[in-house]
């Protein structure tokens, strides 16, 4: 079967339960900020090779809340100023659920019209809370994107002033 709906919706909400005992432990601070173990410690609780068949859902759970959850940096603990803020409010982790369940890459317009849409909507409200310039709008054929990574980020702005160079120069962007 492609999709079972009620496998789905029993994992799903084993997970999401896991993930509200895991917020309820942090907020009680029943969880230490670092874990109390060494390196490889996790390494030598998992197997040597990938299984040759999959893992059903009830043994990946049961990992991830005996060896994954207890032995990380908790960077949402109350007592832990970490290095970068932490996401993970339970608005974005339904936003993340809605995410990856519409598997629509967005290539181009025609790839993901909503999303690519959307997407410009977004950029033009930050371009009107930064209070930056109309001529960034993308109503007023300006606009930018939303960059997942800093990868990402330095790949467009390489590729950005490359194209911006060639223009100066007179050259065209077929031209070697």
């Amino acid at each position: 079967m492609y999709f079972d709906r009620q496998k789905f919706k029993n994992d799903a909400t084993e997970m999401v339960d896991m993930v509200c005992e895991l917020k309820k432990e942090l907020a009680d601070g029943n969880l230490p900020v670092t874990p109390k173990i060494r390196p490889g410690d996790v390494r030598k609780r998992m197997p040597l090779e990938a299984p040759f068949e999959p893992e059903s859902m009830d043994e990946i759970l049961k990992d991830t809340r005996e060896i994954i959850f207890p032995n990380m940096t908790q960077w949402e603990h109350p007592n832990f100023f970490s290095y970068f803020p932490m996401n993970s409010c339970s608005e974005g982790i339904v936003s993340e659920i809605f995410s990856k369940s519409f598997a629509n890459p967005g290539f181009d317009w025609k790839c993901a019209p909503a999303t690519t849409e959307l997407e410009t909507v977004v950029s033009d409200w930050c371009v009107k809370a930064c209070g930056f310039d109309d001529k960034f709008l993308f109503s007023s054929n300006g606009g930018g994107m939303i960059i997942n990574t800093i990868s990402e980020g330095v790949f467009v702005n390489v590729h950005s002033a490359k194209k911006r160079k060639m223009k100066e120069l007179g050259l065209k962007p077929t031209d070697p």
